[in-house]
């Protein structure tokens, strides 16, 4: 009884920094730069914490929804983070860029592996692949008429085509990657925690 209270006061604390965080930062960017700040894929990633933080207070996990959509969220989360470290570092130095591209996706990576009972099936993990394949499809199409991109690794004006045509398919390939290794590594967790609940029982 003792195990189970005190791994319910870790998952309600990990929940109350995943929710606040990320309320913080969608609400703080807001506030920076008003409605506009939606055209960004870490405001959207950041978004999509606080949403499955939301649900998952108001007791949706049971929902069919829920697990999809929090994976996706994992996804994206971790590709915002990886992506600004990797390529976009040189924008660092305040604390607001920060909660966005560290805190957040850290906090909310325990919050789903430690906490959410289910993912996505990992023959699914194709899925995860949809949100920003259509994101940066719609920026490329406005940008080409705006001559807008939400990232520089984005603008062909910055890049040649050739090294944005490579830019573009090593990140489809590694994000094709984590997506298997993400559903890979919930389901396996899944798993042995539904192996170690049967034999707990017994």
């Amino acid at each position: 009884m003792m195990l189970e209270k005190e791994r319910g006061s870790i998952s309600n604390l990990v929940w109350l920094l995943t929710f606040l965080l990320s309320n913080w930062s969608v609400l703080w960017s807001i506030i920076d730069m008003e409605i506009w700040i939606f055209r960004y894929f870490t405001i959207q990633s950041n978004f999509l914490v606080m949403l499955v933080a939301i649900f998952y207070y108001t007791m949706k996990e049971s929902k069919p929804f829920f697990k999809t959509l929090s994976t996706i969220a994992l996804f994206n989360i971790i590709v915002t983070g990886v992506v600004f470290h990797t390529l976009l570092s040189e924008f660092s130095g305040s604390f607001l860029v920060e909660l966005q591209h560290t805190f957040v996706p850290i906090i909310y990576v325990i919050f789903y592996f430690v906490v959410l009972k289910k993912g996505i099936e990992v023959k699914k993990f194709w899925i995860l692949m949809i949100y920003p394949t259509i994101y940066f499809i719609i920026f490329f199409i406005q940008g080409f008429f705006t001559n807008w991109y939400p990232y520089p690794f984005m603008n062909p004006n910055i890049q040649e085509t050739g090294s944005l045509v490579i830019t573009i398919l090593i990140m489809a390939f590694m994000m094709g990657i984590l997506a298997l290794i993400i559903t890979f590594v919930k389901q396996a967790l899944s798993h042995q925690n539904k192996m170690m609940s049967v034999s707990s029982d017994v």
